[in-house]
């Protein structure tokens, strides 16, 4: 990644609401409680790596339910000082530099893949290090909802643009 894709990603952590925020929303309150109700059965010893884990608000809700090995990756700066605050166990790393040798039971893509240059480069990396009874746990926001169909008209944005853009977080 070079230096302007850096700085643009760190920009983006200082502008992003905390996660206390986040449940202001009812589409994120909606994707929290799937995810508590989907996780909280699982073996907490599970080995979990949170891709694009940004402040670290999805490992903190896994940490909550009692999972003990998870680790969570991500380019903004700003937002890995949010998750170390935490406590949590997090390192600035790009989705397409993980080892392929580290093998996971669960990777979390939480809004994530929607921002990726290279989706299907990803979701091949992302198979690479998961475990042969490992998951894929992912989110994706729609993008197509009547707001945002004006918005892209008046706008002028391709559905592409508007995708990758399309965050409340």
């Amino acid at each position: 990644m070079n230096a302007r894709e850096e700085k643009k990603w760190s920009d983006y952590g200082k502008s992003r609401l905390i996660s206390r925020n986040r449940l202001l929303f009812p589409h994120h309150r909606i994707v929290t409680q799937y995810f508590l109700d989907f996780f909280k059965d699982l073996d907490v010893n599970l080995k979990i790596l949170d891709i694009g884990c940004g402040d670290g608000f999805f490992m903190e809700l896994l940490r909550d339910l009692g999972f003990k090995n998870i680790k969570g990756i991500d380019i903004s700066v700003s937002m890995l000082e949010k998750a170390k605050e935490k406590g949590l166990d997090v390192e600035k790393k790009d989705i397409y530099d993980i080892d392929d040798k580290e093998k996971y039971s669960v990777v979390l893509v939480m809004d994530v893949l929607e921002h990726l240059e290279k989706p299907e480069e990803a979701l091949k990396k992302i198979y690479n290090i998961l475990n042969p009874q490992g998951f894929l746990y992912m989110n994706i926001p729609i993008c197509d909802s009547l707001s945002l169909r004006l918005w892209r008209l008046l706008s002028g944005q391709t559905r592409a643009e508007l995708v990758r853009g399309c965050d409340e977080t």
